[in-house]
């Protein structure tokens, strides 16, 4: 008989045996139990929040949700990031998806956070709108730029660095220089997720394996104007930049862009660079001398989308509010 229940300490067991049979090993740092660790219970805005569906004493489906700190028109808000929805492919359309969100919505709820965010993909996506109430908000279309020494950008940002060696380099680990900039800077209109150190040492440092490079730009006092975060990644099995981060948004410049430039193919070695934006960052993929790209080419679709009470739909419910970037979408 199929059961439910929330997880209890050990059942991450079963559900990395239930990733496993799901997605094979698409992405092997998933499978190991120290990531499972990293992501739900070393996240500095909590424990995750996860409902498990068990027959004959196995896992069988999971829906999971990690708390995520906001600021909502400069008021902090806890809200849950939907990830990791699972069913094992023999289980499927009976049903377990929906009950298993509808149960965690109840915990959510339990703990005080009305708001459920995340990116479904095309195949799930009707199952959120439709049966859990989900509201699409908004598409995040792809960016892209050339990052080649030969291509404007990286000849001017070669002689950026070239007359400054310390144009930009990496971060180590991110400090209170770091959050006296994310306070400096955070914006005070609109939704965004808090980028303070110990969410960027968890996000981007705490974990190797995924990748991330991240790098900082010195102002003139010696603290950093900016930082930016770098991931490759294979689309259609070219090699990628991926500008996963950038902040301040105001430190947006053409110079700033050029460097990023210089980054992606001196640290990165890639000759394109790609980035996704909301609406209410596109100015900053233009600043930085990004170019949408057409739909035909972009290498997947993200949709933004989200479940809130009617007392919240103002702002959330607004497109142009969400400050959303690549970090942002890429933890599922």
């Amino acid at each position: 008989m199929i059961t439910s229940a929330p997880y209890k300490p050990g059942d991450e067991k079963g559900i990395l045996a239930l990733r496993r049979a799901v997605f094979g090993n698409i992405d092997p740092v998933r499978l190991l139990p120290q990531t499972w660790k990293w992501q739900f219970e070393n996240n500095p805005a909590g424990k995750g929040f996860i409902r498990l569906a068990w027959d004959k004493g196995r896992v069988i489906g999971q829906y999971a949700a990690i708390p995520v700190r906001l600021l909502v028109d400069s008021k902090p808000l806890l809200a849950a990031f939907s990830c990791d929805t699972m069913i094992d492919p023999a289980y499927q359309g009976k049903g377990l998806f929906v009950q298993l969100a509808n149960e965690l919505y109840d915990d959510l709820a339990q703990a005080g956070i009305d708001l459920v965010w995340g990116f479904p993909n095309s195949s799930s996506m009707p199952g959120f709108t439709r049966r859990l109430g989900w509201k699409k908000i908004c598409p995040l279309p792809f960016f892209g730029g050339f990052s080649s020494y030969f291509a404007p950008a990286g000849l001017s940002a070669k002689k950026i660095f070239r007359n400054n060696p310390a144009a930009f380099g990496p971060t180590g680990r991110f400090g209170s220089e770091h959050d006296a900039l994310w306070q400096e800077n955070a914006p005070k209109k609109g939704i965004v997720q808090v980028k303070d150190s110990a969410w960027c040492n968890w996000r981007y440092i705490d974990r190797h394996e995924f990748g991330y490079e991240a790098f900082e730009i010195p102002g003139r006092s010696g603290l950093p104007e900016a930082f930016f975060v770098m991931r490759l990644q294979f689309f259609c099995k070219i090699p990628i930049c991926v500008l996963v981060d950038f902040f301040p948004f105001s430190a947006a410049s053409k110079k700033n862009g050029r460097l990023v430039a210089l980054a992606a193919a001196k640290i990165m070695k890639s000759p394109a660079i790609a980035a996704a934006f909301s609406p209410a960052l596109w100015p900053v993929a233009r600043k930085l001398g990004f170019i949408k790209t057409p739909g035909l080419f972009s290498p997947k679709k993200i949709q933004l989308a989200a479940r809130f009470s009617p007392a919240l739909s103002n702002p959330l419910a607004n497109p142009s509010a969400w400050f959303c970037a690549f970090s942002d979408t890429d933890l599922v």
